[in-house]
């Protein structure tokens, strides 16, 4: 290789090599930011719902304040009129005893009157018997003893009165009241105190919220930022690569487990080729796999040396295309093949895309391709040695690497449509020996019947839940996996706003798009305009020019009419048609000035309502970033591995008469599911929120062996596709009534 090419050479090495390790930087560093972002949303949604479960706690314990500041006000009442009670029963006893003491001496001094009396009545009956004192002693006899009855009465009145105040137990009202009025006092206190530490709490989350929405925001600009670089990384290399590497690359789209496709620029001629010679001027081109790790001690002697080592030809595919390449020079006349071919096929020969499989290409190494080891390709162009005399240059051409790439199995994540969540109520908390000696003579009854049918009532039931998804029965046959189901919080007021992967990549789309509608519009414009440009500076000189050319009108026309001969006639009336298509040239070039600013605004216009149709196309949905590369890294405490179950079958329905049954399905699934309890937690490591929304998420996880871990993609469903459910778990009477 001369010293031109090999300098030339090394320079498109280097370039594409920079670009490459600037574009794995950039990458790292984009992944090093969506793990951030990731995490400050996760901060962010985590803050939230604290704060909305810290909201209701407040609501509830506001709710037991207020009652227990009634209850408060109401042992207060109590307790003053239990000590209003107590001062008066106390004076009632008092009162009620004097008087009782008062009415004895009454009672007793009428007993004593009454005995004096009954003397009286027994002297005068016995020494006047039915005279008029007689009477009037028996009379006072027979009032005296009525009123003595009643005296005696009133006593005993007046002394019960005294015994039944006496048991009046006020003091203890009092008592008991001033100890409800401190409990009480104590549980306003503990409310009070619950309330306000809440109170604090949801200060404290209001904070944080803010907090966390400001560092999300701040990650998710970095993240957008460094996603913008490694787009424009992405683009430089691509445009370097086309430029300068016959645009060689492996298209994604075509890498699969058993193969891939190489896909190339071929090269055109730079002279008038030869109609003998098909493809002028490269002869051959050869395909070959090389390592990535020794890509950069591969030279074109390596290439030469395997195209004449390699008898087998596996180290190589050679590729002579048939039809000629149309040239670069538009003077260069194209073959009579290259004439005849159609104007689309002409367009598409200057490319190759050739499909490869795995066992048809060995590495330049003569070892068989490895899943999940890098590689690149070389191109090697072998000229024909007509070009090469033409150029006196002896030497072929090798391509730089391309990307590198490499061949997986791919897994198969689940279809969003089979989702599922099963839930039934369970009881928790029964005492073992008592359901034991309940269900000891009751084989084959449930422990809830058994509870329902004895009057027993268990302490506690609780909502479980079951997850179920179902795949294909031949899905990742064969292959260690794991399926790891994890919940991605749904409430769309907190996850409102924020960035998803495919937001990110609806941006990517954008700037694709937009740079499109640029490249269709702008150099059209751009013309316009330098053309408007240029007639408005030479619009004085064309007005000259018209005006020097109106006058040569009106001479020449003189001089028609002064010809003496016919031949000096039609050279005039030439002359005079020459200056009039001059001068209708002007005028047309001056009526521009009139029709471009017109046609620019057309333009302008027409971009602006491409880019306005463009940006309605794109219709977020709420959600948080996360995305394959992010769930392989969740926790292990953070997902929950599902496990395969055998589902009964439904019965077969009878055929009946004139009656057609469905036709079975041809596929056969198989069913799998995750149990969700107390423990289980969504992708951030929170526990799940009864009444709260979720996205179920399921990663299929390569768990094979470390040495052979690298042959497998991972898959993940589409989080953006599926539907929410809302977990139940033990729902609180607030919450219920909320959701």
């Amino acid at each position: 290789m001369n010293s031109y090419n090999e300098n030339l050479h090394s320079e498109v090495l280097s370039s594409l090599q920079g670009q490459e390790l600037d574009q794995k930087k950039k990458k790292a560093q984009q992944n090093a930011a969506m793990f951030s972002l990731y995490y400050a949303q996760g901060a962010r949604i985590t803050a939230n719902e604290k704060l909305e479960l810290s909201t209701d706690d407040m609501v509830e314990k506001g709710k037991v304040k207020e009652q227990a500041v009634n209850n408060s006000n109401i042992s207060n009442n109590l307790l003053m009129a239990a000590n209003q009670e107590k001062t008066y029963v106390s004076q009632a006893i008092t009162n009620a005893s004097v008087s009782a003491a008062n009415v004895q001496i009454a009672s007793n001094a009428i007993m004593k009157l009454a005995s004096d009396i009954a003397s009286v009545f027994s002297i005068v009956n016995a020494a006047d018997f039915g005279g008029d004192i007689y009477e009037d002693a028996r009379k006072s006899y027979e009032l005296i003893n009525r009123t003595a009855v009643e005296a005696e009465k009133v006593s005993q009145l007046a002394m019960d009165a005294s015994s039944l105040t006496a048991q009046v137990s006020a003091s203890t009202v009092a008592d008991k009241a001033k100890a409800t009025n401190t409990a009480v006092a104590n549980l306003l206190s503990v409310a009070n105190s619950e309330f306000d530490t809440v109170s604090a709490t949801v200060t404290a989350d209001n904070t944080e919220v803010a907090t966390t929405s400001t560092l999300e925001k701040a990650a998710e600009g970095t993240l957008k930022d460094l996603d913008t670089d490694y787009i424009a990384s992405q683009q430089a290399y691509v445009a370097t690569n086309k430029a300068l590497n016959l645009n060689l690359n492996v298209p994604g789209k075509s890498i699969s487990s058993n193969g891939y496709a190489v896909h190339f620029d071929l090269i055109k001629s730079p002279f008038e080729f030869h109609s003998s010679l098909p493809n002028y001027p490269v002869e051959s081109y050869n395909i070959m796999l090389v390592k990535e790790r020794k890509k950069s001690v591969f030279n074109i002697n390596s290439a030469e040396r395997i195209l004449l080592m390699d008898r087998n030809k596996r180290m190589f595919v050679k590729i002579t295309p048939s039809i000629p390449l149309v040239p670069a020079k538009e003077s260069a006349q194209p073959s009579k093949s290259a004439s005849k071919a159609p104007q689309k096929l002409q367009k598409s020969i200057g490319t190759m895309e050739l499909p490869i499989t795995i066992t048809e290409l060995v590495d330049t190494d003569g070892e068989q391709i490895k899943r999940g080891d890098n590689y690149v390709v070389f191109v090697m162009a072998v000229f024909y040695t007509e070009y090469k005399k033409a150029i006196n240059n002896f030497e072929d051409y090798l391509s730089a690497p391309s990307a590198p790439f490499s061949l997986t199995y791919t897994l198969k994540a689940p279809n969003p449509k089979t989702f599922a969540l099963e839930e039934k109520s369970v009881i928790l908390e029964i005492d073992a020996d008592e359901v034991q000696e309940l269900t000891q003579d009751n084989s084959g009854i449930s422990q809830e019947d058994v509870l329902q049918f004895s009057g027993k009532k268990p302490s506690k039931t609780s909502m479980e839940s079951t997850f179920t998804f179902q795949l294909n029965e031949d899905d990742n046959v064969g292959w260690k996996v794991e399926y790891r189901c994890m919940f991605l919080p749904n409430n769309p007021d907190i996850t409102k706003g924020l960035l998803t992967d495919r937001g990110l990549r609806k941006i990517e789309d954008e700037i694709n798009k937009i740079e499109k509608i640029s490249l269709e519009y702008d150099p059209k414009i751009e013309a316009l305009q330098t053309e408007l440009l240029a007639i408005s500076a030479d619009q004085d000189s064309l007005l000259e020019s018209k005006n020097a050319l109106t006058s040569e009108v009106v001479n020449t026309q003189a001089e028609v009419s002064l010809s003496k001969t016919d031949a000096q006639r039609k050279k005039v009336e030439d002359s005079l048609k020459n200056t009039l298509a001059q001068i209708e040239s002007i005028d047309q070039r001056l009526g521009l000035l009139d029709t471009l600013p017109g046609k620019i605004n057309d333009l302008e216009k027409k971009k602006q309502n491409a880019l306005k149709i463009m940006r309605m196309q794109h219709i977020y949905k709420p959600g948080l970033f996360f995305n394959l590369t992010i769930a392989e890294q969740v926790s292990a405490g953070n997902y929950t591995v599902a496990s395969q179950f055998t589902k009964p079958q439904p019965a077969i329905p009878q055929k009946t008469k004139n009656e057609k049954l469905p036709k079975p399905s041809a596929l056969t699934m198989t069913n799998w599911q995750a149990v969700l309890g107390p423990e289980t937690t969504d992708n951030f490591g929170n526990p799940l929120i009864p009444g709260n929304s979720y996205i179920p998420v399921v990663l299929a996880m390569s768990v094979e062996e470390e040495a052979i871990l690298a042959q497998y993609t991972n898959a993940i469903s589409d989080h953006l596709e599926t539907k929410p459910f809302i977990f139940q778990g033990e729902m609180n009477s607030s919450k219920t009534k909320n959701q």
